[in-house]
Order: structure tokens, then sequence, then C-alpha cells
């Protein structure tokens, strides 16, 4: 159980909503003995990695049609620090764990560049696209106090139609408790926010829904020591109203779980001495890129037109999990797979996602975190034209990618 969880367990839930909503109208109060200072800290060249997980639901007509697992890893990478705002480049990634699966799927990554203020204010242009909730959590002017409230503005983005579409809502707040827990001063932090968005006229194209009606509220654990934030728990609800010749309600429900990793710039182990550590008849490279530090494993992992690993392959896998352990105990490990032309297009992707999350699978049974995905490019990305034996069987691989950069 983590620490947010056991500080607000669910059967509390109903409580917290009337204290917050109870809040929302009272005016800051100030206690300047028991004030506390609420701020994003940033410096360039900091990484900060949101990773969001998900248990959905979803529902038409509240009636449920299926049960999911999702999750967002978001990478912040400040590059910049002027007036008060830090210029960050973002790398959002989005992951789907299929029924009956252990290791999560990655569907789609986003680039972004914006800039956050010290109160938590996102500035982003708006020809930028960018996913997400945005602004959440943000800060008063000056200090706080326990049980003081403020109200900022928050925005949510939804890319579930033929263009984005952008909300913004006002989002509650209020600074429950401050406590210390080996030397760090934390702070739970009470948010709640409500939906409550028509859509009419021609401006909107038809495939949005009429209405967007929804709500969540949540808990803030915030570091006061390095302000920053540590992890977020949050229900969110939130249904699309379509209205055409008959009214149909789209509906998500969503316990969502947060938490941050800040990383600061470190001397990374060299591709070259780790090569060292694997044996040479292995078949691996490895090679430092923008993508982070590339394993590369040949098809000597599987037999023929299979997405079984063969048992001599896996001690190869486990001995660069066991670097990766050591080395990188906590960075996120995305698993690529690689096949030559040969085939229909479908057929490649498919072999290369098997064997992929096949390999997925055993580097996560071995680092001890759940930060491990897969993704299958098929023949996409070849390294070598496919026009020889030698170029097909080059560009016939699977990388495990660790993010270090």
């Amino acid at each position: 159980m983590s620490l947010i969880e056991a500080r607000y367990p669910m059967k509390t839930r109903k409580n917290r909503i009337a204290l917050i909503i109870a809040a929302a109208a009272i005016t800051l109060i100030w206690s300047p003995s028991f004030a506390h200072t609420l701020e994003w800290k940033m410096k360039q060249g900091d990484h900060v990695e949101i990773v969001k997980t998900a248990n959905v639901i979803y529902r038409i007509n509240n009636e449920n049609q299926n049960a999911t697992r999702e999750r967002n890893i978001i990478d912040l990478y400040c590059t910049g620090v002027k007036n008060e705002r830090y210029s960050v480049k973002s790398l959002f990634s989005l992951y789907s764990l299929g029924a009956g699966e252990t290791v999560f799927k990655l569907d789609k990554k986003t680039e972004s560049s914006f800039e956050i203020a010290r109160d938590g204010t996102y500035f982003v242009d708006a020809k930028t696209f960018l996913p997400n909730l945005r602004s959440i959590p943000s800060f008063p002017a000056g200090d706080v106090a326990e049980n003081a409230t403020w109200t900022k503005p928050g925005s949510l983005v939804f890319d579930n139609f033929s263009v984005p579409f952008m909300v913004e809502m006002p989002v509650n707040y209020r600074l429950a408790k401050v406590t210390t827990e080996n030397g760090t001063q934390l702070a739970e932090i009470l948010f709640q926010y409500v939906v409550d968005y028509t859509l009419t006229g021609q401006q909107f194209p038809k495939d949005f829904p009429a209405k967007i009606i929804g709500h969540s509220e949540g808990v803030v654990l915030w570091d006061l020591s390095k302000n920053i934030p540590v992890a977020i728990k949050e229900n969110y609800q939130m249904a699309f109203v379509f209205a055409n010749n008959q009214v149909v309600m789209h509906e998500w429900l969503m316990g969502i779980e947060t938490a941050y990793n800040n990383y600061e710039p470190k001397k990374e182990t060299p591709a070259s001495d780790l090569s060292k550590e694997i044996a040479p008849e292995s078949g691996v490279t490895i090679k430092e890129n923008e993508r982070g530090l590339v394993f590369s494993l040949g098809e000597v992992l599987f037999d023929f037109n299979s997405a079984d690993i063969r048992k001599d392959s896996a001690e190869v896998i486990d001995k660069i999990a066991a670097i990766i352990k050591r080395d990188y105990p906590d960075r996120e490990i995305i698993v690529e797979g690689h096949t030559d032309d040969t085939g229909s297009s479908y057929y490649n992707k498919d072999l290369s996602e098997k064997r992929a999350g096949n390999v997925a699978e055993e580097v996560m049974s071995q680092v001890g975190h759940d930060k491990v995905s897969y993704i299958g490019h098929g023949e996409k990305f070849p390294i070598e034209k496919n026009d020889t034996i030698e170029g097909r069987k080059k560009n016939r691989r699977v990388d495990i990618v660790v993010k270090v950069k």
C-alpha cells in the first residue's frame, strides 16, 4: 500500500468530497506560525517522470461495457528557467494492458514543448497539442496555512474526436495537513473540480458530443522540502452525451494513481563498458542514441516464424535485465520488435509484437518494477537494406531500450 493510499482509503471518499465542497467558498485562511510556501522548483537539466496508472470502467447509458487498465508516462525535461517559468520539452506516452496480459503495450507517443510557472500553471501555445490534465495542482501567491483553501483554473484536453478539444474549469483546493517523515515535510492537498460543458452551434465538428459532464476529486502529496510533487490519488468520472436521434451517454470511471520521479543529470555507464559484460557470441550489441541505452538482440532469440523465446536465449535476456536492475533500477524500459520485409506487413507487425511482448515479460520478471512495455514495429524501421540475406538477418531483431535520457 502506498503512503497516499494509507492516508486516504477509499471508504473516506464521501467525507473528502464534503470537506472540499464546503471549503470552496471560504476565504484563504492565514496563520503565520504554521504557513507554508507551495511552489514548483526545477532547474535546467532536470527530468521529471510522471507515471499515471488508471483502472478504467467504460459504460454506455449506465451499463458496463468493459474494464481496462491504462497508463500514461509523461517525461518533462527542463530546458531553461526565465521570468518565474520553466521551459520544458515533454514526451507523452500512452499504454494499454490487454486482457490476460501482464505487460503494458505502448500505443502512442506525443512530443510537446511548453512552460510551467512556479505556481503550477501551464502555458501552452494554441498550436501545440498537449494531451492530459493541465495546471493541476496550482498554488496561490504567498504562504498557505493548514486548512486554507484556494481556487485556481485547470483544464482537460480530450483527444476522442476528429480534433482535440479543451475544457477549462475552476479547481478547488484545501491544504489538509502537513507532516514530517524522515526529515521531509509533506503537504496533503485535497482538490476537486466539476465539468459541465454544453457544445452547441456550427463551430463544433459533427462527431462532437452535445454535452460533457463529470467531476474529479483527489489528494496530492507534495514535498515541501524540495518543492516537488510526490504522488496523486484521484477518482475521476467523465461522460460524453450525444443527442442525435436518441440520447446516448458514453461514460468513463477511473481510479488514477500518479507517481512522480525526479531525475537529476548524472553520468551514465558508457555502452562500451557494458558491452564487456556480455559474451560476444550472444549477438547482443549495445549503443546509445536519442531513445536512451539500447540493447539490440538478433533473431537468435527465436526459431523461424516463432515468437517463443529459445531456452538458450533466455539466459542472455536475464543477463541484460541484471545489468539494467543494477545500473538503472528505476528507469522505464521499452521493448521494440522488428522484422525484415518478407511476408505481409500485417504478419510482420503481429510477429514483432508477440516477440517484443514475450521479451518484455521476461525482462519485467527480473527488474523488480512494472515500468516495462512493448511495441511491435514490423518492417517499419530497418537498419540495413532488405535486398540481401545478411541485411534481412540484421533487421530481424528485438531492442531493449532503457530510457536514461
